[in-house]
């Protein structure tokens, strides 16, 4: 007796509204049954592909929004950095407490900011140099006048990395 063949998708509709169906599924050859499985996690995997990626892009798209509204102008003059008006001081994290970012033009030590411990890891930018700290407190940094042997840093500011951003 010949079969009829069904297409993929009436067969994924049948296998989850009418549970009846899964004794014709269960005669179906196994190498049939391995291509359907192949099938759905290949949709599965789009599907989460799309997700990530529109999680991602809006993540960034808020980041870069929040870095136009909220920091300050911002220069580098003999290897210090300088920020303009009032704000000395920027802390931004994530809510859980993992990730941390500080920018800090008066202090030139991690330790002397108490809201460095609030957070697993910190990126500090501080009066003279740049700290990353990871999850066991190690301490990696490097001056601007280190960046400035292989980089123009004087002419790094909020303007040129809002450029560099939009890609403009």
């Amino acid at each position: 007796m010949e079969t009829k063949k069904i297409p993929f998708f009436i067969k994924l509709k049948n296998a989850i509204i009418n549970f009846d169906e899964y004794k014709t599924f269960s005669e179906e050859k196994s190498s049939l049954s391995l291509k359907y499985v192949l099938k759905l996690v290949l949709i599965f995997t789009f599907i989460i592909t799309i997700a990530l990626t529109w999680k991602v892009i809006n993540e960034a798209n808020s980041l870069i929004t929040d870095f136009k509204n909220e920091c300050p102008e911002f220069s580098f003059q003999n290897n210090i950095l300088i920020l303009e008006g009032e704000n000395k001081k920027i802390v931004k994290g994530d809510e859980n407490g993992y990730f941390g970012v500080i920018v800090d033009s008066e202090k030139e030590n991690l330790n002397d900011i108490s809201e460095s411990g609030d957070y697993q890891r910190v990126i500090a930018i501080l009066k003279d140099k740049v700290i990353l700290k990871d999850i066991d407190n190690v301490e990696s940094n490097i001056t601007y006048e280190q960046l400035g042997q292989s980089y123009d840093i004087n002419s790094f500011n909020k303007g040129k990395i809002l450029q560099f951003l939009s890609r403009r």
